[in-house]
Order: structure tokens, then C-alpha cells, then sequence
């Protein structure tokens, strides 16, 4: 069977990646979805810490355990960020 094609014109974004041209390749950037997964759940003015989870961190402490879907959601997008996205992490 024969498809037709059309063109598209140079690839700037797929699956919620930017892509820019560069010399020898592409740029690849997730800033706009990482931005949207913050605003989504409500993290736009979280500060920064070198370990998220405390010691002594229980169901009742967070928003994500009463909402088991919003819980999924969160880490598999989080999953998608770091993984299909860094080639050199995930071993493509």
C-alpha cells in the first residue's frame, strides 16, 4: 500500500519537546511542560530542597495521597520528564 506524505517543515515540537536546530543536532528542552505540571499542581512557589521527602513524611502529610489519580498523574509525568527526554539517562 502506498501512504501519502505531506511535510511538515522543520521539527519544533513533539510529544511536549522543543526541539531547536543546532549545528550537528538538535536542542532538546521540556520547559514549557515542566511549567504546566508546577502550575497544575500548585508548586509555582516551591522552594528547591536536595531531598523532596522528609524522614518522617506520612499519607496524611501531603494533598497527593487523598487524590490517588492526581498521584499517578504527577508521577508519570515526572517519569516522562526524566526519562524520555534524557537520552544519556535512559540509555537510547
Amino acid at each position: 500500500e502506498k501512504f501519502s506524505m505531506k511535510d511538515l517543515g522543520s521539527l519544533s515540537f513533539f510529544l511536549n519537546i522543543h526541539f531547536k536546530p543546532m549545528k550537528g543536532g538538535y536542542l532538546i528542552n521540556q520547559r514549557q511542560y515542566i511549567i504546566e505540571l508546577l502550575i497544575n499542581t500548585g508548586m509555582t512557589n516551591c522552594n528547591t530542597v536536595s531531598t523532596p521527602m522528609t524522614k518522617s513524611l506520612s499519607g496524611e502529610d501531603s494533598v497527593f495521597f487523598e487524590n490517588i489519580t492526581l498521584y499517578e498523574t504527577v508521577l508519570g509525568k515526572l517519569n516522562y520528564i526524566s526519562r524520555y527526554s534524557r537520552y544519556w539517562i535512559c540509555g537510547i
